[in-house]
C-alpha cells in the first residue's frame, strides 16, 4: 500500500510534467564554504495526477554528471514509461585547478586511511599515482589522506535534506523510494542503504560498485530490510569482482569488498534463510543476452532479495536495448525495484517495439538484428580509439589515480565494454570508484 508524502496534499505541478528541471539547492555545513548543489528532476507525464509516484535517485559516477544518465543512459525514457519521479543529484568537484570536473560522492569510506578506518582502503605499495585532493578535505583534516579520492562534504546529510525537500514538493510514495548508482555513485547507494535503510526499499549498484573492504557490513542496527541488485562486469578492471592479486598490472591499488562479501553482508542484514542460490529470471521485455542474474538471497525478512547480475563487459552500465529503446541495466534495475515494492502496474512497460508483442522473446532479436552491423562497426572503431588512448596513456604523466587521457566517466560510459570488447588499463581504468 502506498504511503503518500506531504506533497500529496498540494495540487500536482502539472505545468512541469515532462520537463527536465535544472535547479540548485544551497548547501551549508559547519566549517566548510557554502555551495550551490545542482539537482535535475524529471516529472513524468505518464503518472496518475492524484496517485503517489515512486521515486528513484540516480547517482552518477566519479567525474561524471547527471545529464548523461537522463539522456544517454535512458533513465528519462524509463521514468516516463514507468511513471516514477527521477531525481539526479550532482556530486561536488571542489578541486582547484582541475582541467575537467572531478565530481564525486563522499561515501564515508572514500576519505579515510587505516588510522581511523576498520581496514585500509588502498594498498600504498600498489597505488599507482597520487590520489585527488579536494579542498573540503584539506579544510576538514588539514591535509588529504593518502587513500582519499572524493570530496569531504557530508553528502549523506545533503541527500537526506534533498529527500525531505522532494517529498514536500511532489506527491511521492514513501514506501517506494529507490537509489541507483554507477561506480562511485553505486558505492554511495550502498552507503545510503547502510545508513538509512528505512528510507530506501531497494538499491541497484551498477558498474560493479561495491564498498571498500571492511565497510560492507556497517549497516544501521535494527534498520528495515533493503533489497540490493549488483551489476558486475566480467571484465571490470576498476572495481573487479574479487580483490586483485598483488602487483596485477592493471590494478590501481584501491581495495573493494568482493562481490561474495557484499552479497553475504546483505543476506545477513536482511536475515535471509535460504541455503543455496537460484536463477533470477529477467523480465521478458529485458532478456539481455549479455547478462545472467542469480538470486543469492530470497527467503529474507519482508520479502527482501539479494541479486547479482553478471554481464559481458567492463566498468560500465549494461547498455543492451532488449526489446525496446531503454537500456537493459536501468530497466532491469527498475523492474527489481517495483517488484520489491509490489508495484505491479508499474513493472510492465507500455512502449515496446512497434508492431511487436511486448512479451515476445523475438521482439528484442528482431530489433537487435537490424542494429547488429551498426553496433559491431561502432564498437570496432571505439575499441581502436581505446587502444590508441591506452598507448598515449603509457607515454603520459598520471593525473591523480586515473589516466589523464581517459577520464573516469569516459571509461564508465564506454560502449565497447558493454558490447564485449575487452578494455584494459595499466591503472585499472579511469573511473576507479
Amino acid at each position: 500500500m502506498a504511503i503518500p508524502s506531504p506533497g500529496c496534499s498540494k495540487p500536482p505541478p502539472a505545468a512541469i510534467a515532462g520537463t527536465l528541471l535544472n535547479e540548485t539547492m544551497r548547501w551549508e555545513e559547519p566549517g566548510l564554504p557554502a555551495v550551490d548543489r545542482r539537482v535535475l528532476t524529471y516529472v513524468p507525464t505518464a503518472g496518475k495526477e492524484s496517485a503517489p509516484m515512486p521515486l528513484v535517485l540516480v547517482f552518477h559516477g566519479w567525474g561524471g554528471g547527471p545529464h548523461l544518465y537522463h539522456e544517454k543512459f535512458t533513465f528519462g525514457k524509463l521514468a516516463e514509461e514507468a511513471g516514477f519521479l527521477a531525481v539526479y543529484p550532482e556530486g561536488l568537484s571542489d578541486v582547484h585547478g582541475a582541467w575537467y570536473p572531478k565530481r564525486s560522492w563522499n561515501t564515508g569510506d572514500t576519505t579515510v586511511e587505516k588510522i581511523d578506518a576498520p581496514t585500509e582502503v588502498c594498498d600504498p605499495k600498489e597505488v599507482t599515482a597520487k590520489g585527488v585532493c579536494y579542498q573540503s578535505c584539506i579544510i576538514k583534516y588539514g591535509k588529504c589522506k593518502k587513500c582519499s579520492w572524493t570530496t569531504c562534504y557530508d553528502d549523506f546529510a545533503f541527500i537526506m535534506k534533498l529527500l525531505d525537500d522532494v517529498e514536500k514538493r511532489y506527491c511521492i510514495d514513501l514506501s517506494s523510494v529507490f537509489a541507483y548508482g554507477c561506480s562511485n555513485g553505486g558505492v554511495f547507494a550502498h552507503a545510503l542503504a547502510r545508513k538509512a535503510p528505512g528510507k530506501f526499499k531497494a538499491i541497484a549498484a551498477g558498474c560493479g560498485a561495491k564498498p571498500h573492504r571492511g565497510y560492507e557490513t556497517n549497516f544501521t542496527a535494527g534498520g528495515e530490510p533493503v533489497s540490493m541488485v549488483l551489476f558486475q562486469g566480467g571484465e571490470d578492471w576498476t572495481i573487479p569482482a574479487k580483490t586483485p592479486k598483488p602487483h596485477a598490472r592493471w590494478w590501481d591499488g584501491y581495495i573493494y569488498a568482493s562481490d561474495t562479501a557484499v552479497r553475504k553482508a546483505y543476506k545477513d542484514y536482511n536475515k535471509c534463510s535460504n541455503q543455496g542460490p537460484r536463477p533470477f529470471v529477467q523480465p521478458p521485455h529485458v532478456h539481455s543476452q549479455q547478462m545472467s542474474c542469480t538470486e543469492y538471497g530470497y527467503d529474507c525478512a519482508e520479502n527482501s532479495k539479494v541479486v547479482e547480475c553478471e554481464f559481458r563487459g567492463g566498468h560500465d552500465l549494461v547498455l543492451g536495448l532488449g526489446a525496446n529503446e531503454i537500456m537493459d541495466g536501468p530497466e532491469l534495475a527498475w523492474n527489481f525495484f517495483c517488484e520489491q515494492a509490489q508495484l505491479r502496474e508499474n513493472c510492465r512497460m507500455r512502449q515496446y517495439v512497434k508492431g511487436a508483442d511486448p512479451l515476445s522473446a523475438d521482439a528484442g532479436f528482431s530489433m537487435m538484428g537490424l542494429r547488429l552491423p551498426m553496433i559491431l562497426a561502432f564498437a570496432s572503431v571505439l575499441c581502436l580509439l581505446n587502444l590508441l588512448l591506452l598507448w598515449a596513456h603509457r607515454r603520459s604523466m598520471r593525473c591523480g589515480h586515473f589516466s589523464p587521457v581517459q577520464t573516469r566517466e569516459e571509461v564508465e560510459e564506454s560502449p565497447p565494454a558493454a558490447l564485449g570488447c575487452k578494455t584494459t588499463s595499466p591503472v585499472g581504468a579511469s573511473e576507479q570508484p
